[in-house]
């Protein structure tokens, strides 16, 4: 869902408001066979070898809102001054789904790792230009303010291989507030 409003009573105001609410949601999928193996350098000897099939699952979507107003004021001597402001509200979320699979054997599974998170970020931005024409040169100058807050929740787990409980890994999991 999109809208824009815009107003100019006259020559040397101009107003106009926005806004924008829309979703997106995506799937990734990438098989990938690998046959790793490890080599003593002192003598080339391979010390070890596993050959496995990766099956990553990433999905992620996010929700987003935004609303700005924006006022241009032109001069009698073209002269422009904009002020303009802008909120912003996304959540995204998501997974991935990252299995390690015995390449002669997919029923067998080497490791199981789940991810999740949750992301919600609330931002505004603020804004001021100026421009002016002298002669044939145009001078423009700003200032920008922005704030961004963006919490979140990331859970990393592993599958224990024996029980097919999710184990989280605190190591890779994350509250931000």
């Amino acid at each position: 869902i999109r809208g824009v409003v815009s107003y100019t009573p006259n020559e040397s105001n101009d107003w106009s408001v926005g806004f924008y609410n829309g979703q997106r949601k995506q799937f990734r999928l990438a098989d990938i066979t690998y046959n790793n193996q490890k080599i003593d350098l002192s003598n080339n000897e391979v010390i070890g070898r596993i050959n496995y099939f990766n099956s990553n699952l990433v999905l992620r979507q996010g929700n987003f809102t935004l609303g700005n107003i924006d006022y241009t004021y032109t001069a009698p001597n073209k002269d422009k001054i904009s002020v303009s402001g802008l909120y912003e509200r996304a959540v995204f979320e998501g997974f991935t789904k990252n299995r390690n699979l015995n390449s002669s054997n997919y029923a067998d599974t080497l490791q199981y790792v789940l991810n999740t998170n949750y992301s919600p970020l609330n931002a505004f931005r603020v804004k001021a230009d100026y421009v002016k024409n002298i002669g044939k040169i145009t001078w423009e100058s700003g200032y920008q303010f922005r704030y961004q807050f963006q919490e979140g929740e990331f859970l990393y787990q592993d599958q224990n291989p024996v029980t097919k409980q999710f184990v989280t890994n605190q190591d890779f999991s994350a509250i931000m507030d």
